[in-house]
């Protein structure tokens, strides 16, 4: 037999409910109304503070739309379905919030636009928030947003924050570089204006190799890179703010005052520094003398990361090829000039004992890697292979099973002896015009570096010197190198901690002669 149940409805006090239980029709729709118009205002408000702040916005520039825009662009420009779709649902995300946030003591209902998450309320963070939303629809905006992301937020812009520009340090293609100092602590800063775009050159194009440059600039933490602080976009300018350091290579190069023990100290930190890039999947593709800075203290930094090429990501083992002609001339690697594609790294070692043979020899070893320079033939000549291609396309030969697996090619008896323990004081100007191959080049320098340098120089890629094999040479290992390391102090503050090397003391010449701009000044006043 079934019984009946009757089930009543427990009495329920409405006086204890609190309000954001309370929900009916006539409150929802007067919420959400109140909630768009405060929403509006306060959205209304924010816009007109970031157009004054858009100085300091690189989205701006690209969108071509002049300096009152800002990536986030204004509600005027977007569609009214678009801004009610913003506004709707800020406004639902607030009732939300309202909805499951405790109430207060007094039992009084929230304010929808009070439970805005609170790095809405900062114009520093908003802006970058908001550009997805309210340009999703411009196909031209796309990498604008992209731009934009990398830029520092600041509240002032950069003519508030620093000084005007004071002396040029050089120009180069990718830009020039000035002096400034940032008026809240008078610190002194490098500041390199962006070119302008040229005209074979797209949009996207243009904002992929600014962005990138500082990217790669803004990620690398190392003492012997230099050290990158933020980009700032002001009057038509892209404006990257770098370390400062006191002398160009190049120029204590130049000054011939520079000790044996000197250049041996600045190629190991220049070797310490691509051995990291290497190590970060990263390939510089344009070493030379001017792309190397030596601060106060001894530190070589290395500059000017425009043409770096990432060629292997994060647990990846498959080589990206790099392409394409970059870099001044001497410098360059003979495989650059053939391949269409090839592995970057071997670019850079080649690069680096080009740097090591200017440091030595205070002249180049030649103009150009082309058989049509004079010097470079006699450098290839006296090979058993009859074309450079063919001498380019060598590979290594596997190593004897019966015998120990050696880095690097096999030494010469020639080599050998000059690699004893007791370094040998042949002069490094010593006459080499008459020679051919690769003693041309080794002969006329220090008899311990031609080992090493002789496998960085190897015309095949494939069997030339890898960074970790140069920095596992005896002689490079000996090298007595300045270094500095961050220090941590109770108070949470970080200095650095310079380690001068023991048997030299860095070169320091006058500011005037300090820059390459400072001596093409001074060599134009002649």
């Amino acid at each position: 037999m079934i019984e009946s149940t009757t089930i009543t409805s427990p009495s329920v006090n409405t006086a204890q409910i609190e309000p954001r239980f309370i929900v009916s029709k006539h409150k929802v729709a007067a919420a959400q109304q109140q909630s768009l118009s405060k929403s509006h205002g306060s959205q209304g408000g924010f816009f007109a503070k970031s157009r004054k702040g858009s100085q300091m916005d690189l989205g701006s520039f690209y969108n071509n739309t002049g300096m009152s825009s800002v990536v986030t662009g204004s509600p005027s420009s977007s569609s009214s379905m678009e801004s009610r779709y913003s506004q709707s649902r800020h406004s639902s995300m607030a009732d939300l919030k309202r909805f499951f946030r405790k109430s207060s003591t007094n039992g009084g209902a929230h304010s929808p636009l009070n439970s805005q998450p609170s790095f809405l309320s900062s114009p520093s963070h908003s802006y970058l928030g908001s550009s997805t939303r309210e340009r999703s629809g411009s196909v031209s905006s796309s990498y604008s947003n992209n731009v934009s992301a990398y830029t520092t937020p600041q509240q002032l812009p950069f003519s508030k924050r620093y000084s005007k520009f004071g002396e040029s340090l050089g120009a180069g293609a990718g830009g020039s570089v000035r002096l400034v100092k940032r008026l809240s602590d008078n610190v002194v800063f490098a500041v390199k204006e962006f070119r302008p775009r040229t005209q074979n050159e797209t949009r996207r194009e243009y904002a992929k190799k600014i962005t990138g440059e500082y990217c790669i600039g803004s990620t690398l933490r190392h003492p012997n890179i230099i050290e990158t602080v933020e980009i700032a976009y002001e009057n038509d300018r892209i404006l990257q703010v770098l370390e400062y350091c006191d002398y160009d290579l190049f120029a204590l190069v130049m000054s011939n005052k520079m000790s044996t023990e000197e250049v041996d100290c600045c190629f190991k930190q220049i070797l310490t520094g691509i051995q990291y890039l290497h190590h970060m999947g990263l390939a510089h593709r344009d070493l030379k003398l001017d792309n190397c800075v030596v601060n106060a203290h001894g530190i070589v930094k290395i500059i000017d990361f425009g043409s770096a090429v990432v060629f292997s990501y994060p647990f990846s083992q498959t080589l990206i090829e790099a392409s394409g002609i970059v870099g001044s001339d001497p410098y360059l690697s003979p495989e650059t000039l053939v391949f269409s594609k090839y592995d970057p790294r071997p670019v850079d070692i080649w690069s680096v004992a080009m740097i090591y043979c200017c440091m030595t020899l205070k002249k180049f070893p030649w103009k150009v890697p082309k058989l049509s320079d004079n010097s470079f033939k006699m450098f290839c000549s006296g090979r058993d292979c009859d074309s450079l291609s063919a001498l380019l396309t060598r590979t290594p030969p596997p190593p004897p099973i019966d015998e120990p697996l050696t880095i690097g090619k096999p030494i010469s008896e020639d080599q050998s002896n000059a690699t004893s323990s007791e370094p040998q004081q042949e002069s490094a100007s010593m006459h080499t015009s008459n020679l051919i191959g690769e003693a041309r080049l080794l002969q006329a320098l220090p008899g311990h570096t031609r080992n090493v340098i002789g496998r960085m120089v190897d015309l095949a890629p494939a069997c030339r010197a890898s960074i970790d094999d140069v920095m596992a040479d005896a002689w490079v290992q000996s090298i007595d190198m300045c270094t500095v390391e961050n220090h941590y102090d109770g108070s949470g503050i970080t200095r650095p901690m310079y380690h001068r090397a023991s048997n030299h003391h860095h070169t320091q010449v006058d500011q005037s002669e300090a820059h390459i701009a400072s001596l093409e000044k001074k060599k134009n006043r002649r």
